[in-house]
């Protein structure tokens, strides 16, 4: 009978849990359906002289019911858990005084969204802010002050082409005991052609030691090659390549910096106390890829390339929302144990060099000549403070950062004196590698070539690459 099949399938949904994540009056409607299906209709049933008319008034009555479930909006109120209802509510309270654009807020009901990631986002200025994030508390320790994360330690960039390429390797990563070079073509991600790929964080998985990354990957040699990753505990090396050229008489210092992070500091001191006792005159800083992190390690850095008659002056300024103009705080140039001493720097930059990386160029630019390469900075002159809630880190955009001259609000990046493309076909201090190549032959002429057409294109797909704690790290 219709009757008959249309309860066992209802019964079946219950059963199943089906309904676990609908709404209060979802679930009130279907448990009627529930009552009168499994006490009601049993005993209607045994009655012969119903049993042909029942089946005309619940069949209506059965699609009404479904129509009422599927017509329940999407936004109708949750009913939450104790604890997470107070986290949401302590998420609002925290925006309204801490976020840099607290005026802006839009209403939010705290019931109307299926996580708190997604109660945040929708909180955000969305013609500006594109950083703000929240992350559990333990990866974000785990990075910023022990200098590791759980993944396979490899970057990727879009090409020209618009192929997928590995754009780095961090040096003891699981990438890199597997032979995995920058410049290698992504052509599978689990079995998924990278063409068929639109959330690629997604992708590739989760930040679970032990987990698998299955990878596709087309060598210098023109094969593929199916590679299996363990994802397990990357220990960052923050300087990816050090190195020093001699150009026209001169010794220049070339450095990939990769990361702004507590780990940076000895780092840092190693490398150009290296270049100062090679006597370097110039120096190329590669930031290409660094996404920024600590504020502190930002201020040491440019002091310990800026002329030393510039110590105690203003290097940076922290503005806040209006409500808490008394947290803002000047930072001036330190006097560091290296110093180099610089009249000029020239700075490889792309659309994924960003906060700390270009308040560092921001604040040098007032005190020595400061040259930019490759492609327009991220456009983050601004700042987030991380605050602890829960076992989880909220990380909203808190302060712009003005530099000596008050300069702020590039939104569109800090521009470039010569446009060049990422030149992922070669490694990183190769002299024909394009921007290095670029930045060599401005030392040596004073003259740019001013080479790249196409990379708007490219550089507005690589911002989709990487979202969140995950674009703070810079890798998978």
């Amino acid at each position: 009978m219709v009757i008959i099949e249309v309860k066992w399938l209802v019964i079946f949904i219950y059963e199943n849990n089906w309904l676990a994540n609908t709404h209060l009056i979802d679930r009130f409607i279907f448990c009627c359906v529930i009552f009168l299906l499994k006490f009601v209709f049993p005993i209607v049933e045994s009655l012969d002289v119903m049993r042909d008319s029942l089946k005309f008034i619940f069949i209506p009555f059965f699609l009404v019911v479904l129509f009422l479930i599927s017509s329940c909006e999407k936004d109708d109120p949750q009913f939450l858990e104790p604890q997470e209802l107070a986290f949401r509510e302590s998420l609002v309270e925290l925006m309204e005084e801490w976020y840099l654009w607290n005026e802006e807020l839009p209403e939010v009901n705290v019931n109307n969204y299926t996580s708190s990631d997604e109660l945040l986002d929708a909180m955000l200025n969305k013609d500006f802010d594109r950083w703000s994030y929240m992350t559990d508390e333990l990866a974000f320790d785990q990075y910023f002050k022990a200098g590791e994360f759980v993944g396979t330690g490899f970057g990727t960039r879009w090409d020209e082409n618009n192929d997928l390429r590995i754009s780095f390797v961090q040096p003891g990563s699981p990438a890199d005991s597997l032979g995995i070079k920058r410049g290698f073509k992504i052509l599978k991600i689990n079995n998924k052609d990278v063409s068929t790929i639109n959330n690629f964080s997604a992708a590739f998985g989760g930040s679970n030691v032990g987990e698998i990354l299955g990878l596709q990957l087309l060598g210098f040699n023109g094969e593929a090659k199916d590679y299996s990753l363990v994802k397990d505990v990357v220990k960052i090396k923050p300087i990816l390549h050090n190195s020093i050229h001699e150009i026209a008489g001169k010794q220049v210092g070339y450095m990939v910096f990769n990361n702004f992070i507590e780990k940076s500091k000895p780092d840092l001191e190693n490398v150009l106390g290296e270049f100062k006792e090679k006597n370097i005159s110039e120096l190329i800083v590669d930031l290409r890829y660094n996404g920024g992190g600590l504020f502190d390690i930002g201020i040491l850095f440019g002091s310990m390339l800026a002329p030393k008659e510039n110590v105690g002056k203003l290097f940076s300024e922290l503005t806040h929302n209006d409500s808490k103009k008394s947290n803002n705080e000047k930072f001036y140039l330190e006097d560091p144990s290296v110093k180099l001493d610089l009249k000029r720097v020239i700075f490889i930059t792309t659309k994924s060099s960003a906060s700390a990386s270009e308040v560092l160029i921001s604040g040098l630019k007032p005190y020595l000549d400061v040259v930019t390469i490759g492609q327009n900075t991220n456009g983050k002159l601004a700042g987030m403070y991380a605050f602890r809630m829960e076992g989880k880190v909220v990380v909203p955009i808190s302060f712009r950062v003005v530099n000596s001259v008050g300069e702020t609000d590039l939104f569109d990046g800090i521009p470039v004196n010569s446009i060049v493309d990422d030149d992922l076909n070669r490694d990183f201090g190769d002299e024909n590698e394009k921007c290095l190549k670029e930045a060599l032959n401005y030392l040596s002429t004073g003259i740019f070539t001013n080479s790249g057409a196409r990379l708007p294109r490219i550089e507005a797909k690589n911002k989709v690459l990487l979202s969140g704690f995950r674009r703070e790290i810079g890798m998978y």
